[in-house]
């Protein structure tokens, strides 16, 4: 029986003026909402099926669910969840769910193979923290924040198409280039790989100041840098007194501004630009 059945007349009321005739694949998701605000309880067993769902946001919205629920059933079944991580028989898709969810959820015994699990990860790979974020992600949501979220500022450095900076590599196509580890690294550890072309240069010249930028231009005569803020400055070479490379200009604690789930969808925003969205004719 579908969760459309199991409702009773209000509740079908209810659901019918809510979802306003929109596609299934987003119909399942309002009707799981909906048994959650008005039956949560005894819709468990329906909350649980759908973790096994083939639609993402459903698997990804029944763990949410049940992490709201401190029905033995529900615990029960995150705890499930955790050691079908642990065993890598969880789908990757689900993994930050299925963590948040077991916060403050499951047994001390399973807590602490939890801690174990992901402190040996860290040790053997410094992205381990965030690898939880690395598939699962709203392309959508991914694009809204990389385009609109001023504390991450992506387009002052990067450029999709015609819109955005050119501090940072073009990201236009950079989801057929590299896979989705190369961008969550990115994000996460900036330092760890440079992009070609991008690596900064820290100059000092022979009045005491210190320029730090991507170099644009070098020659015999001079070298240009374009700075941080997208400025360039120009420095002869006779005054330089000291020259080192630098860091990425990526900012080194982006991670410190968004969530792990907006993490997530940025990575999956990222990993969707495969083409450019101009067409044929227009130049680039």
């Amino acid at each position: 029986m579908s969760a459309l059945n199991r409702l009773d007349p209000k509740g079908a009321v209810v659901l019918a003026k809510q979802v306003k005739l929109k596609p299934v694949t987003e119909l399942l998701p309002q009707a799981l909402q909906v048994l959650a605000q008005h039956d949560a309880v005894a819709s468990l067993p329906r909350f649980i099926e759908a973790t096994e769902s083939r639609n993402l946001k459903v698997r990804q919205l029944a763990w949410d669910i049940l992490a709201e629920c401190n029905a033995p059933e529900a615990v029960s079944m995150i705890e499930t969840g955790v050691r079908s991580y642990l065993d890598v028989t969880l789908s990757s898709d689900v993994h930050l769910n299925v963590i948040e969810a077991a916060n403050g959820k499951v047994d001390a015994e399973l807590q602490a193979g939890l801690d174990e699990h992901v402190t040996a990860l860290s040790e053997k790979d410094p992205l381990a923290p965030w690898l939880v974020a690395l598939d699962g992600g709203d392309v959508e949501k991914g694009r809204q924040s990389f385009f609109e979220n001023t504390k991450l500022s992506c387009l002052r450095c990067h450029k999709v198409d015609r819109a955005g900076g050119a501090v940072g590599p073009e990201l236009t196509r950079i989801g057929g280039q590299k896979d989705r580890r190369y961008l969550l690294e990115s994000i996460c550890l900036p330092n760890a790989q440079i992009a070609k072309g991008f690596e900064t240069a820290v100059i000092a010249n022979d009045l005491g100041q210190v320029f730090t930028g991507i170099v644009k231009t070098e020659n015999d005569e001079f070298i240009e840098l374009i700075q941080n803020d997208g400025g360039q400055v120009r420095i002869l070479m006779d005054e330089i007194v000291a020259r080192r490379k630098g860091i990425s200009s990526m900012p080194a604690e982006l991670t410190k501004l968004m969530s792990k789930r907006e993490l997530r969808d940025l990575v999956a925003y990222l990993a969707s630009l495969k083409a450019s969205k101009r067409g044929a004719d227009e130049a680039e």
